[in-house]
């Protein structure tokens, strides 16, 4: 991805902090940006929970409101996360999904209550105003 003259946006869907449970990320207009984006996972490796069976898993999903209620999976997943820290990029063009707001769900599985420190960021160009 270039950056001609820092026009580059980045902005966070999920601020960095340990994750127990299930999580919705904060939800993003698409409509404010111009062709494709990167949205950025940065996962470490798990703090609790045993290790053969706890697992994290991301996926992207796009709705029409603005609350990101009602959302399909756009089919875009993260690699699952386990025992090892992950830095993942996917590309997300909002031109090919029919709803105008994205958002990432995170699930966490395992035992003996897992625990992942994430955070997940947006990169891309907004319009100009």
């Amino acid at each position: 991805m270039r950056d001609p003259k820092n026009e580059l946006t980045i902005s966070v869907m999920e601020p960095s902090t340990s994750k127990t449970a299930n999580f919705n990320s904060t939800v993003i207009d698409t409509q404010q940006y111009v062709g494709s984006m990167a949205v950025v996972l940065n996962a470490g490796a798990k703090t609790a929970g045993d290790a053969g069976d706890t697992t994290l898993n991301v996926r992207l999903m796009h709705s029409a409101e603005s609350n990101g209620a009602n959302a399909t999976n756009c089919n875009i997943n993260f690699t699952q996360v386990t025992t090892t820290n992950s830095l993942q990029t996917v590309a997300y063009n909002p031109r090919e999904f029919s709803g105008r707001y994205l958002k990432a769900v995170g699930v966490i599985a395992g035992t003996n209550s897992p625990a992942f420190p994430v955070g997940i960021s947006i990169l891309g160009t907004k319009k100009l105003q």
